[in-house]
């Protein structure tokens, strides 16, 4: 997963790994103490630094790709290796 020189924000991190174990807007926004407005446009903000989608429609649910998967899974070990 290379990034090239784009740094991305530690919080839009963190909003993209809560979503993706929680699958679940409200429950994300509850969890950082955010609205849900906030949590979602922080996803949407993620998702920008990828050229793959990290997420598809899944009936009224976004579900993670493969690649999406990858990447959280990536920035999971990162954070814990810090």
């Amino acid at each position: 997963l290379k990034r090239g020189f784009k740094v991305i924000p530690l919080h839009l991190i963190e909003n993209f790994i809560v979503y993706a174990e929680t699958r679940n807007l409200a429950k994300t926004a509850k969890i950082l103490q955010q609205t849900q407005p906030s949590a979602s446009r922080q996803i949407v903000q993620f998702q920008k630094y990828f050229k793959k989608s990290l997420f598809q429609q899944r009936g009224t649910q976004k579900q993670l790709t493969d690649y999406g998967a990858e990447v959280c899974e990536y920035y999971k070990k990162s954070i814990l290796d810090l």
